[in-house]
């Protein structure tokens, strides 16, 4: 399924208002760091980051239906918040006197690896259109999972064995 380029404008102007509105349109969205206190950063992020895959194969559906398009994007939305609460916290929690400077780094890297997430998403929409980058999402977001998990499980072992 092809999409007009004024329909793509115009589902990208919507996304935007969404991003506007989500403080006031979305409850579940504002009680996100509530979470991050109660089950834990690490919990929190891997969950984002396996939403984020999961929306990527609504995403690849939504090559044929646009209501498919419209699950993957929220879940992409819903996903990342989460991600990005639960990671904000995660280095806030490292040194608490120097907040602003690891949020500098920190939104540097965001930035960073959101450009290198679109430039290998756009690579794999040419080579395989929708799926291309559906794939290329998926693979991404568990990647995320699984350096997310292995990092807790090195943190682990460090602290087991008294070198933490």
């Amino acid at each position: 399924m092809g999409f007009m380029p004024n329909f793509t404008l115009c589902f990208s102007y919507l996304q935007c208002r969404n991003r506007e509105a989500s403080p006031l349109a979305e409850p579940p969205l504002r009680h996100l760091g509530a979470l991050v206190d109660r089950v834990g950063a690490r919990h929190v992020a891997t969950a984002g980051a396996l939403t984020v895959a999961i929306a990527f194969a609504f995403v690849a559906a939504g090559a044929r239906s646009l209501v498919w398009l419209i699950v993957g994007m929220v879940l992409l939305d819903l996903g990342n918040r989460a991600s990005f609460i639960a990671n904000q916290a995660r280095i806030y929690a490292l040194r608490p006197e120097a907040r602003s400077r690891l949020n500098t780094v920190f939104m540097v890297s965001y930035f960073l690896g959101g450009a290198v997430g679109a430039a290998l998403g756009g690579a794999g929409a040419l080579h395989a259109a929708w799926l291309g980058l559906a794939a290329i999402g998926a693979l991404l977001s568990l990647a995320a999972v699984a350096v997310n998990t292995l990092a807790y499980a090195r943190s682990s072992s460090a602290v087991a064995d008294g070198h933490a």
